[in-house]
């Protein structure tokens, strides 16, 4: 849930999981120890900006993401996400086949 989410770390945008490591327990997602307190707030900034309707919860230390029960909006929500990520999926396999191969002399073409 949280893989889409960059941290401004440094100036760069990083991925959350190789900024801190994460863990969950029941419905509450912890985000565990990323060192120094700019790191927490960076962290909690990119959570709330990234539009996954979650409240990030920092106490100094840990950072905590309560993950809300899913109700019928919700769901209908992430299924339409899942199909917007599918469908550009499919749509960038078609441009690659339709690209064919970058490199003439792939081993199936190549005579010996």
């Amino acid at each position: 849930m949280l893989d889409t989410v960059n941290v401004d770390y440094y100036g760069t945008p990083t991925p959350l999981n190789q900024v801190c490591h994460g863990s969950c327990r029941g419905s509450i997602a912890h985000c565990g120890r990323p060192g120094t307190l700019l790191k927490l707030q960076a962290i909690e900034k990119a959570i709330r900006s990234a539009e996954l309707g979650l409240n990030p919860m920092n106490d100094g230390k840990i950072i905590r993401v309560a993950v809300p029960a899913l109700t019928e909006e919700r769901r209908k929500d992430m299924v339409k996400r899942s199909a917007e990520k599918g469908y550009h999926a499919t749509t960038i396999a078609d441009i690659v086949k339709a690209a064919g191969p970058t490199n003439p002399k792939t081993p199936s073409s190549a005579t010996s």
